[in-house]
């Protein structure tokens, strides 16, 4: 699934979730899913991985939105991952 979405608060929008409905399924407070969400912390690997389950995504689709698109957070290229593509 490709999503022309810049943030993932545009796609969390667009699915008509809300903060409260996200950070309960990553089981995180809400302030700390809207600062995560807002760029001012970053998600975990395990939080991405997450996100990607939750609105049914592609790693591609994530990385667009938070690479391409300047998000800051960690991504999900550790070693154990990176073997994967090689």
């Amino acid at each position: 699934m490709s999503y022309n979405i810049t943030s993932i608060k545009e796609l969390r929008k667009s699915e008509k979730k809300t903060q409260k409905q996200i950070s309960d399924q990553l089981g995180m407070s809400v302030r700390n899913y809207r600062e995560k969400e807002g760029g001012k912390l970053p998600f975990t690997q395990l939080e991405m991985m997450k996100l990607i389950n939750l609105f049914n995504l592609e790693k591609d689709d994530l990385f667009q939105i938070f690479f391409v698109n300047g998000f800051k957070t960690i991504f999900w290229l550790n070693d154990s991952l990176n073997n994967q593509y090689k």
